[in-house]
C-alpha cells in the first residue's frame, strides 16, 4: 500500500510547539473537546488522585485532523507528545509508520489480556498487523433520535418510530413542513458533511450487504449494486421526497440546530447528543430508536471510538503506560461514560445498570450488538475524503449515484490504494 509520505513532507512545514517531558510528567494531545470536555477533566483530575506523582499536561484541538496534522508533524520532527488520542482510525496510519509504541508487552507484563476486559471489535480496530497500538477509551454508536412533539402533531404515534426505509421516508413527508420554498421542518434531517455523510452512507451500505473493500482489503468495492442502492435512497431524500435540503442547519451549532429548536423531526444521532440537549433543550421531549433498516436487510449500526495511544519516541514511557492502564480500567470508564453520556469499551464498565435503566441510552447500547466500526486502514482519511466528495456530487444530483460511486472507486484503487 502507498504510505502518506506527501502528508508527512506537508506536516513537517507544520510548526508544532512541544516541551521535553521532565520526570513524573506526561503531555496528552487530544481532541477530547466538545461533548467529551467535562469527562476528560474529570478523568485527569481523577488520575492525578490516584497518581500524584504523576503529572498530565493536555493540550486539545477541536478538530481532529487538525490534531492528526499536528502529531504527523510532532512525528517527523521527532518531538511528539507521551500520548496522543483521537479517532480509532488514525492508530493504522502512525503504527504503519513505527510512530506507535505497541501496548501488548504492557499488558502481558502486567497480567492483563484486553480481549478479557475489552469488547472484541474495540480491541481488533486498534491493531495493526497484529499488534495492539490503542487502548480504546469509549463507543458510540448511530440511532435515530426524534421529536416525540412533532410526531403527535402529524398524527404519529411517539411511542411508534419508523423501523424501515420505506416507514422512515413515510413518516419524513408527514413531519415535513415548507414555507414556499424554504423548508422550516426537515422531516429527517439527513447527514451531511464529510464525517457524519460517510457515517450515513456506509450504513446504508452494510445494511443492504454491501462492503467498502474486498475481502483481502486489496481495493474499494463500494461501487456494487448494493452501494449504489444505498446511495440512490441518500440522494432521494433529497432530490425526490424533499424531506430535507442539503444546506438545511448549517453554520448552525449546539442549541442553533433545527433538532433542539423544533424545526427538525428526525435525525441521524450519536449519544454525544444527548449532552447538548440537556443543556440546550432540557424541555425537549424525544425519543431514541434503532435506525430504520431495508425491507430485505438488518439494522446495523456505526460504532465510532476513541483510542489512547502512547508514541513510539515518548520520553516517558512508564508513566504514560501508567495512564493508559488508568484509562483501561473499569472505574475510569464508566465515569468517563457517564459524563460524555458514551458507552465504555469495558465489558464490565459496560454491563452497569445505567446503561439500561436510562431508556434514551439503552437504545445506544443496544445498538452496539449490530456495530460495525469503519476499516482499519492507514489511508482511511484520504479514502473519506475521496468517497465524499463523489457522495456530495450525487446528493446534489450532479452525477448519478453509479456514476459517483465509479469515480471514487477508480480514484481510490488507483491513486490511494
Amino acid at each position: 500500500m502507498r504510505r502518506f509520505l506527501s502528508l508527512m513532507i506537508v506536516a513537517m512545514l507544520v510548526l508544532v510547539p512541544a516541551m521535553t517531558a521532565l520526570a513524573g510528567e506526561i503531555e496528552l494531545w487530544h481532541s477530547l473537546m466538545g461533548s467529551k470536555e467535562a469527562a476528560r477533566i474529570e478523568l485527569i483530575e481523577n488520575f492525578h488522585k490516584a497518581y500524584p506523582d504523576i503529572t498530565v499536561k493536555d493540550l486539545g484541538y477541536f478538530d481532529i485532523h487538525q490534531l492528526n496534522q499536528k502529531m504527523l508533524t510532532a512525528v517527523v520532527t521527532g518531538i511528539p507528545p507521551e500520548i496522543g488520542s483521537n479517532h480509532y482510525y488514525f492508530v493504522p496510519r502512525y503504527a504503519a509508520n513505527d510512530a506507535l509504541e505497541a501496548l501488548d508487552s504492557y499488558f502481558e507484563r502486567d497480567g492483563i489480556n484486553p480481549e478479557d476486559i475489552f469488547f472484541p471489535f474495540a480491541v481488533d480496530i486498534n491493531r495493526y498487523d497484529g499488534k495492539l497500538y490503542g487502548v480504546p477509551l469509549f463507543n458510540s454508536t448511530r440511532v435515530l433520535v426524534y421529536n416525540k412533539d412533532l410526531f403527535k402533531e402529524a398524527g404519529l404515534d411517539p411511542e411508534r418510530p419508523p423501523q424501515t426505509w420505506t416507514e422512515l421516508v413515510e413518516y419524513a413527508k408527514k413531519l415535513t413542513k415548507w414555507d414556499g420554498n424554504v423548508l422550516d421542518v426537515a422531516g429527517f434531517q439527513v447527514p451531511v458533511g464529510k464525517e457524519m455523510g460517510v457515517n450515513f452512507f456506509c450504513q446504508l451500505l452494510w445494511q443492504k450487504g454491501g462492503e467498502i473493500f474486498n475481502e483481502d482489503n486489496t481495493k474499494v468495492v463500494f461501487n456494487s449494486p448494493e452501494g449504489v442502492e444505498a446511495l440512490q435512497f441518500y440522494a432521494d431524500l433529497f432530490l425526490k421526497h424533499k424531506v430535507s435540503t442539503f444546506d438545511f442547519g448549517a453554520g448552525t451549532q449546539g442549541g442553533q440546530e433545527p433538532f433542539p429548536r423544533g424545526k427538525a423531526a428526525m435525525r441521524m444521532g450519536g449519544s454525544f447528543d444527548l449532552v447538548y440537549l440537556a443543556q440546550e433543550a432540557p424541555d425537549l421531549d424525544y425519543g431514541t430508536a434503532l435506525l430504520p433498516r431495508p425491507e430485505d436487510g438488518e439494522f446495523i449500526s456505526l460504532v465510532d471510538s476513541f483510542s489512547i495511544f502512547m508514541m513510539t519516541d515518548a520520553k516517558n514511557k512508564e508513566d504514560a503506560w501508567t495512564f493508559l492502564k488508568y484509562c483501561s480500567s473499569k472505574e475510569a470508564q464508566l465515569a468517563f461514560a457517564k459524563t460524555s453520556f458514551r458507552l465504555p469499551a469495558n465489558i464490565e464498565a459496560a454491563q452497569d445498570p445505567y446503561f439500561q435503566e436510562d431508556p434514551r441510552m439503552r437504545v445506544f447500547a443496544e445498538a452496539l450488538a449490530n456495530g460495525r466500526a469503519l476499516p482499519v486502514t492507514p489511508e482511511w482519511s484520504e479514502i473519506e475524503d475521496i468517497l465524499y466528495a463523489e457522495i456530495e456530487a450525487a446528493i446534489n444530483g450532479v452525477k448519478t449515484p453509479q456514476e459517483a460511486l465509479d469515480t471514487a472507486a477508480q480514484k481510490i484503487n488507483s491513486t490511494v490504494l
